[in-house]
């Protein structure tokens, strides 16, 4: 487990970039034009912890 959390930080190595990425995502994930990218991230993120848990 810990190496998945140590790869999605490495997704954002500037915390900054990081903080402006998810604020983005979460205040705009109603939003038709930002909701196929939120979708897209989520189900990406998902997939990531899915394919973790099944190793």
């Amino acid at each position: 487990m810990l190496d998945l959390v140590t790869r999605l930080d490495d997704r954002f190595e500037d915390p900054v970039i990081a903080a402006f990425f998810s604020k983005l995502m979460i205040e705009n994930r109603t939003s038709s034009t930002f909701r196929p990218i939120y979708a897209s991230y989520r189900a990406h993120i998902r997939n990531m912890i899915r394919d973790e848990i099944v190793r």
